[in-house]
């Protein structure tokens, strides 16, 4: 926890938000040896070298996860324009970029498009196959979308090598 308020706070990162934890997670084995080495050994060096290391490889992670996100918007906003002339676009792949998962009652109220062309926007980008329905309406409750272009990006695990 310390490390990204650290990062934030010596402007190194925007938000305190910079976890390691998933490198630790897939270099289980090397993370608990460095820290039996430090307790048993004194090795502080050892430990030091390996979450310097942690470091650089989860930021390298993040930014390509980063240019992944970016190079999705860009790819999606040249389809979304071209099948939805509506000036609300913009705004709308901004909410859908925030909002990867969400109903079609926050949609409708949160997206800032009139009702009617809220309706008209999230019906196309359905049939277009940008957002998917995985909740379908019934009675009172709101279908329930997805962004499964987006989800794939964010959701999948770092692949680490410690000792690459």
């Amino acid at each position: 926890m310390l490390v990204p308020l650290f990062l934030w706070q010596h402007k190194l990162i925007n938000k305190p938000a910079f976890y390691i934890s998933s490198y630790f997670e897939a270099n289980r084995d090397a993370y608990y040896d460095e820290l039996l080495s430090v307790s048993r050994d004194g090795d502080w060096t050892g430990w030091i070298k390996f979450f310097l290391e942690a470091l650089k490889k989860q930021a390298e992670y993040n930014y390509r996860k980063a240019l992944d996100i970016l190079e999705l918007y860009e790819s999606i906003k040249t389809v979304v324009s071209n099948e939805i002339r509506s000036q609300y676009t913009p705004q709308t792949l901004d909410w859908i970029f925030k909002r990867p998962i969400f109903s079609t009652r926050n949609f409708q109220t949160e997206q800032g498009a009139p009702p009617a062309s809220a309706r008209r926007i999230l019906k196309a980008l359905d049939e277009i196959g940008v957002l998917e329905k995985i909740v379908p309406a019934s009675g009172r409750s709101a279908a329930i979308y997805t962004f499964p272009a987006l989800l794939d990006i964010v959701m999948v695990e770092g692949n680490f090598d410690a000792h690459a």
